[in-house]
């Protein structure tokens, strides 16, 4: 017997309520230490977390969760929102870690994928919501299924460098291929994605290894200004004001999804690494 329309449509507003709430459960900051899986891979399929997340940042948009073992400390971030993915393609999200002192933080930016190949690995995104599939529709989800294998494909292609500073020794661009720092970045049938990086502790310096306490600021970046230009919000949060030296302040109204796009959003927060048991 072949299903309603309507009873589908209700499937589909149920699991997105269940997101939403789970959202709301969880805080804004991870509040506990985790020792990572034993099976542990960057492999951007968070099914060593059963799919659950420490925290839900409402700034940013992003569940995450942050883990370590004896070796490296694991960032799984998982990204429901299209203009939030868009954003973490076009720009790359930046984990830095510091023990608060004035030495320069570790910092890895990933992904890295130059503005020829964007095209190719953007398209259908804003489409998110009218494409995601019917988990009760065989088809759909094979199709689904289809879509996510052809993006990953081209993230596999195009994102394969990490930019890399403070640490002493290492080149600030680095392949994937020839690093010990690992990442991953995957998309689901859902159009969703999820975001695995793992950063040896060692990289981390003593301080940090000595005191089992770091901190972290967890950016999604935005447009690179144009070399001499400011760029800035209005006060009413509703323009761009574009300005550089010699030239009146020109405000530019824009959609605030353009708004989003241009500018970084980040948070903060403190993890004690996690001892074995």
């Amino acid at each position: 017997m072949k299903k309603h329309p309507n009873a589908l449509i209700i499937t589909v507003i149920i699991l997105l309520a269940t997101i939403t709430v789970n959202a709301q459960k969880l805080p804004s900051v991870q509040q506990v230490s985790l020792r990572a899986p034993a099976d542990m891979k960057i492999d951007g399929i968070a099914t060593e977390w059963d799919n659950k997340f420490q925290a839900y940042n409402k700034a940013t948009f992003l569940f995450y969760t942050i883990a370590n073992n004896d070796d490296r400390l694991y960032l799984t971030i998982h990204a429901t929102d299209p203009t939030t993915i868009i954003r973490i393609i076009t720009h790359g999200i930046t984990l830095a870690v510091d023990n608060g002192s004035k030495n320069p933080a570790v910092s890895i930016t990933f992904p890295l994928i130059k503005t020829n190949d964007l095209g190719s690995v953007k398209s259908g995104v804003r489409k998110k919501g009218a494409n995601t599939p019917i988990v009760d529709s065989a088809m759909a989800l094979k199709h689904a299924d289809s879509v996510a294998r052809v993006w990953n494909n081209q993230l596999l292609l195009k994102a394969n460098e990490i930019k890399v500073a403070g640490i002493k020794g290492m080149s600030d661009t680095v392949s994937l291929f020839d690093s010990d720092i690992k990442a991953m970045m995957r998309f689901d049938n859902k159009k969703d994605c999820t975001y695995e990086l793992a950063l040896p502790l060692k990289y981390l310096g003593p301080d940090i290894l000595n005191a089992g306490l770091l901190k972290y600021h967890i950016t999604i970046n935005g447009a690179d200004p144009v070399k001499g230009m400011n760029v800035q919000l209005s006060a009413d949060g509703r323009a761009i004001e574009r300005s550089s030296p010699g030239f009146a302040t020109v405000a530019m109204v824009v959609p605030p999804e353009q708004i989003a796009l241009e500018f970084p959003t980040d948070f903060k927060g403190e993890y004690t690494l996690a001892k074995k048991p």
